[in-house]
């Protein structure tokens, strides 16, 4: 097999738990989109997540292409939410312009957060300066113009369109991170506290990450595709456990109408609840220029 990408990590502690045997719940089209030409696209924040739980809502960012714009920042950014099975466009940015996608953040307390990085450049410039900020929408609110809120930074760090961010929350805390990248030296990071205090910040070589689940279970999802042994071309998902004595457990197909190759998936990381349904927003195998959901029961 060749192409494997982990897509989620969860984590178990303790001996008898439920066989994996994933149930696919829903699979639907977001949106479609076209393409920007200036070297990002809508799964190109891959490190952290466009898809966000809180309660019993989810929602998801997009990246629509402004047609009389150019390169670089020639998109904006487009939330939605799922609603009796479909989803709807709440609202896109009505003033701004940037390259890359928009990663979300959801917190229990029903506050939104997405992480935008507009342009300060005039229409038609190639590229310049951008100023990261937070918006923030409230669950029931999420027509509404989002509160900026601004990140405070470790001195006036020179910022542009390509930020290569990553954003993270603690839901339960109700506490985030920022990480965004100053050209190809290193990244800013800046943390958000739960009184909504911007109480540290600093640089750092590259974050690391990973996510949990309450009932504390190890499961990697990943996507394969390539050629078997028996010459059978192969490209789907699967899951498989890892065990607390660091052995695998056996891996089970993801029955998926078309596989995930590139994906977010509503992860702790970025303040969702933990489960054990996986909720999954990525683009499929055959369509292109399409973003879709998934949801997946595992057992």
């Amino acid at each position: 097999m060749k192409n494997i990408v982990i897509l989620l990590l969860l984590w178990r502690i303790g001996d008898a738990a439920p066989a994996l045997q994933p149930v696919v719940e829903a699979e639907e089209s977001v949106y479609t989109y076209q393409s920007a030409n200036n070297g990002a696209g809508p799964l190109w924040c891959s490190g952290s997540t466009c898809l966000a739980r809180i309660g019993d809502e989810i929602f998801a960012s997009g990246l629509e292409t402004l047609p009389d714009e150019k390169p670089l920042n020639n998109c904006r950014w487009t939330l939605f939410r799922r609603h009796n099975g479909s989803w709807q466009l709440e609202q896109a940015d009505a003033v701004g312009r940037t390259r890359e996608p928009c990663p979300l953040a959801g917190f229990p307390d029903g506050h939104l957060l997405l992480s935008v990085n507009p342009t300060l450049t005039a229409s038609g410039s190639y590229s310049g300066p951008a100023r990261p900020e937070i918006l923030r929408f409230g669950v029931h609110g999420t027509k509404a113009k989002g509160q900026s809120l601004l990140p405070i930074w470790e001195g006036t760090p020179r910022f542009a369109e390509h930020s290569y961010r990553s954003f993270a929350a603690d839901g339960p805390g109700a506490e985030l991170i920022l990480f965004q990248n100053v050209d190809y030296t290193h990244a800013e990071w800046t943390f958000r506290d739960r009184d909504g205090k911007w109480a540290a910040q600093g640089k750092l070589t590259w974050p690391q990450r990973f996510q949990v689940t309450a009932d504390n279970r190890l499961i990697v999802i990943f996507y394969v595709g390539g050629t078997a042994s028996s010459g059978k071309a192969v490209s789907e998902n699967r899951v498989q456990e890892i065990l607390p004595n660091g052995e695998m457990g056996p891996a089970a197909r993801i029955p998926f109408k078309q596989p995930f190759i590139s994906y977010f998936t509503a992860t702790v990381r970025g303040g969702s609840p933990p489960s054990t349904i996986l909720e999954v927003l990525g683009q499929r195998a055959g369509e292109p220029l399409k973003m879709c959901y998934a949801r997946v029961r595992l057992w």
